[in-house]
């Protein structure tokens, strides 16, 4: 089956995600995220090839470095988004190989992207990529999570003497400040939610998270078959009202999708 073409940005800016290979880990310890680091920073860092000056590759926005994968948005600059990512994930691949003593790849095929054509999603994103730490049980406040922007952003803060997130906003009618008070509201759970309900497509992460929040503490999603019919029939309304498909539901409950489809008000 042919492999499926990126979507384009207008704007040059998409949302990446690089994710380990069989969902391996890809950072170990503080010296892992330190190298990614430090080779977000070298593509995003003016340089200068036989005396002739060269611009940075791309622009990054935000990022966030997981166990297992990792967030980046980012803004094409001199190069594209694919010779952007392939550096990244050359560089990083061989650094780790070499520090483990492994062959073969890391990275679990290519690099996801979505474009980025609007300040309403770049907004979307800026509160997603902060929170996926607070998301996974980590840490409590994306503020608490040192492998991420948020410091960047809000408190100025870098845990090496360089910063990446540093550029003005793809948007003209945005400000560094404005960015800076957007990803301080991170802090809230409350923030997050309404970011997905806002969003018409969520991924399988996304749509769990928003799941749970409309089931509270005392049902988990692989429960929902248990409960009576009554219940069953709120929770798949109220999914459907936020932006969860049935067929999405299904996976996320393990209920069949025609059982799902019937217990739906009409």
């Amino acid at each position: 089956m042919p492999r499926q073409s990126r979507k384009h940005s207008d704007t040059g800016v998409y949302h990446v995600m690089l994710r380990g290979i069989n969902r391996e880990r890809i950072f170990h310890d503080d010296i892992d995220f330190l190298k990614m680091k430090k080779i977000l920073h070298l593509v995003t860092t003016n340089t200068v090839v036989d005396d002739t000056p060269v611009p940075a590759g791309c622009m990054i926005y935000a990022y966030c470095f997981m166990p297992n994968h990792l967030h980046i948005l980012i803004q094409e600059g001199s190069e594209s988004i694919d010779r952007t990512m392939k550096r990244i994930g050359v560089s990083y691949a061989s650094y780790f190989n070499k520090r483990y003593e492994r062959t073969g790849p890391l990275f679990e095929g290519r690099f996801r992207s979505e474009p980025v054509g609007d300040p309403g999603y770049f907004i979307t994103l800026l509160h997603y990529i902060h929170l996926n730490p607070v998301n996974a049980d980590i840490v409590q406040k994306p503020g608490d999570y040192k492998w991420s922007s948020w410091n960047e952003y809000c408190l100025g803060e870098e845990e090496v003497s360089f910063g990446i997130c540093k550029q003005q906003p793809p948007f003209s009618d945005m400000t560094r400040k404005e960015l800076c008070q957007i990803v301080l509201r991170a802090d809230t759970e409350a923030s997050q939610i309404a970011m997905i309900r806002a969003r018409k497509r969520k991924n399988d992460d996304e749509a769990l998270q928003l799941l749970k929040h409309i089931l509270g503490d005392k049902i988990k999603p692989e429960e929902l078959n248990t409960c009576s019919k009554k219940i069953q029939t709120a929770i798949v309304d109220a999914a459907l009202e936020n932006g969860i498909g049935l067929r999405q539901l299904s996976r996320l409950t393990g209920i069949g999708h025609m059982t799902l489809s019937r217990l739906k008000s009409d």
